[in-house]
């Protein structure tokens, strides 16, 4: 679910230090240290030593700490866009959202080393839990337009419904994946789970 990515900063260049972000490097770091001593014990002081990115840097690119391990949702969120993009108009809601969903979960070497770990302490520490929603909001809005765009008449509160049910049984899969000791790809238990899932959108009875 996460990826790579650089960010170039020319005042930390002045200053001797990294002039880029390497987003693996750097979440592999964090989740280590965070295993290691815990999120709470660890503040950006901890997450600079160990990663050797300035605090001033740390803060102007990720605000908070717990939006450390979401650095590759854009990576995701595109890789969603695209596999959506390409879907055949004639083929099937369900299997095309599933299919997308599964192309989104990402492939690389070093996300496939990093996931299990970020997995399971996105799952446990309450406060990334709780940036889940924020993070991956624009995945969750990519989802939802894509079906409002396949079900014009359909209520935007249903699509967006549906989106959010979409990536709360992905994460799901992925935790199950996890703590199963990470066999197999994770994409694959993805679209095993989403398997069970189907997409049904049709005119609603109306209630007195």
């Amino acid at each position: 679910m996460t990826a790579a990515s650089a960010t170039p900063d020319e005042s930390e260049r002045r200053r001797g230090r990294p002039t880029v972000i390497d987003a693996e490097q750097l979440l592999h770091a964090t989740l280590s240290l965070w295993r290691d001593r815990g999120y709470q014990e660890t503040g950006w002081r901890e997450i600079a030593e160990v990663t050797g990115v300035s605090v001033r840097t740390l803060i102007r690119r990720f605000g908070e700490r717990s939006r450390i391990p979401w650095v590759g949702l854009p990576a995701a969120v595109a890789r969603l866009e695209g596999a959506l993009a390409i879907a055949p108009q004639a083929a099937p809601l369900g299997a095309v959202v599933r299919n997308a969903i599964v192309a989104s979960v990402s492939h690389e070497d070093g996300v496939l080393r990093l996931s299990p770990d970020w997995i399971s302490l996105v799952s446990e520490v309450p406060q990334l839990r709780a940036s889940a929603p924020i993070a991956n909001a624009a995945w969750v809005d990519a989802l939802a337009r894509f079906i409002a765009d396949r079900h014009p008449d359909a209520p935007a509160a249903a699509c967006r419904a549906l989106a959010v049910a979409y990536e709360a049984a992905t994460f799901s899969a992925l935790v199950q994946w996890a703590r199963a000791g990470a066999e197999g790809a994770p994409d694959r238990a993805v679209g095993d789970m989403l398997a069970w899932l189907d997409i049904r959108l049709q005119s609603p009875r109306r209630y007195s």
